[in-house]
């Protein structure tokens, strides 16, 4: 015979209430320093992966904050020239932006765009540098790059091209 009067049955104990996503969100915003070791003891019918996926989530969230509408036209123009500037300041150098940190908005983006303009190689120079000490085609020094393109024009003068032993070096690196 058993004895089990004075025990409770499965039946008799007290379900644990289904904490979901949303009860955890609150119970973070109130305790958000806690570590997991934590977190686990709080909610310990909770699986732990589950747990460190919710406070990820919650982390997640609350580090999206969006950006006030802006309802005039002049707050738009003002968040497009916002944009425009980080773009050019993100391409600028220290020089430039220490030489622009105390000019107005519109100030700014017109030296950084200028200094962008700067930057940029001459049409006519070669992009790929000759580097030092190494040998050239005799033809090279005919050659002229057509400023405004990325033709190069041919100016060989007629006695090299029919002398036979100044046509030859012109195939030959030098």
């Amino acid at each position: 015979m058993s004895n089990d009067n004075n025990q409770e049955t499965p039946q008799d104990k007290p379900s644990d209430p289904v904490i979901t996503f949303e009860i955890f969100e609150k119970f973070h915003s109130s305790n958000s320093d806690m570590d997991n070791a934590e977190y686990y003891k709080a909610f310990p019918s909770v699986k732990e992966g589950t747990i460190r996926s919710w406070k990820s989530k919650v982390r997640s969230n609350s580090s999206e904050a969006t950006p006030p509408e802006r309802s005039t036209e002049k707050d738009k123009v003002l968040d497009l020239k916002e944009q425009l500037l980080d773009t050019l300041m993100a391409r600028a150098d220290v020089r430039t932006k220490t030489i622009i940190e105390k000019l107005d908005i519109d100030s700014k983006i017109i030296v950084l765009k200028e200094n962008e303009t700067q930057q940029k190689p001459m049409p006519n120079a070669p992009t790929i540098p000759q580097p030092i000490g190494m040998p050239k085609l005799g033809l090279q020094k005919y050659m002229k790059f057509v400023p405004g393109s990325e033709k190069i024009s041919w100016s060989i003068p007629a006695s090299v091209l029919l002398d036979p032993i100044k046509n030859k070096q012109l195939g030959e690196y030098k």
